[in-house]
């Protein structure tokens, strides 16, 4: 943390956001393949934001916002965009309708279905496989950069002639905030709004799988070793009453030691 006065600063730990949010989801056909549609809404269980909002309040998903469900064995899954309204997804392309052609082909009579939403993979149709490499950004200052470490998992286990499915999404991510706050009165304003915080030791990649639980659910594992580094926190709001700067960050659930 860079200040102009060498001198000791309160830092308020507010929260470490380490367990999930769940968003309730539906997709349900309506009559014929072209009609298929794909309902969610965003609901939370912790003091978390959803998406990347400046306030601390779950808010529901925004007109394009997309989704992606896959399964095992797929080439590219199937992506889904919201429309705006009445918490209806529907399907990005005509290809991607194809989901209720496909998924009872599968040899099983049980499938595995996934959804994922992340900024970092917008414009694609893939969704990360078991073991992938998953990394958010070390510096959080820039707004992209600080959306980009946003992501959301899905799944359910349904029967390969399913004509709905209920995803609840939940968050892969933690959420950090730091207060830096004003009591020394040879301390001024622009001190506090221009001061910087930076982690050291921060795991910034993760392994994806599942959780332990054996829920079939995805969870991010950090890594000890490589994608080490330092994270730098982006600036929230400044409280002029209470003299207050806050910053914030996403990161992959880890312990800190630095």
């Amino acid at each position: 943390m860079d200040m102009n006065k060498h001198r000791i600063y309160n830092l308020f730990l507010l929260s470490i956001m380490l367990t999930a949010c769940r968003q309730e989801e539906t997709i349900f056909p309506q009559g014929g393949e072209e009609d298929y549609l794909v309902t969610a809404s965003i609901v939370t269980e912790k003091s978390i934001s959803s998406r990347m909002t400046e306030g601390e309040d779950a808010v529901s998903f925004v007109t394009g916002d997309r989704i992606h469900i896959g399964w095992n064995g797929l080439s590219a899954a199937y992506q889904y965009d919201y429309t705006g309204t009445d918490k209806i997804f529907t399907a990005s392309t005509d290809d991607d309708k194809k989901l209720w052609n496909e998924l009872p082909k599968n040899a099983n009579a049980t499938v595995d279905v996934y959804a994922w939403y992340g900024a970092g993979l917008s414009g694609t149709n893939v969704i990360p496989a078991a073991n992938a490499t998953v990394s958010v950004p070390a510096d959080q200052m820039e707004l992209e950069n600080y959306t980009n470490s946003l992501y959301l998992a899905a799944h359910q286990t349904v029967s390969r002639v399913a004509n709905k499915l209920d995803f609840a999404f939940y968050h892969l991510m933690a959420r950090m905030q730091i207060i830096v706050k004003k009591n020394d009165t040879q301390i001024t304003q622009e001190n506090i709004m221009n001061a910087n915080i930076a982690i050291e030791g921060v795991a910034c990649q993760g392994t994806l799988g599942t959780k332990t639980d054996n829920s079939g659910d995805w969870a991010l594992t950090a890594h000890t070793t490589d994608g080490i580094g330092t994270l730098k926190m982006r600036h929230g709001d400044y409280s002029v009453g209470r003299e207050e700067q806050s910053f914030k960050c996403y990161l992959i659930p880890q312990k800190t030691h630095q």
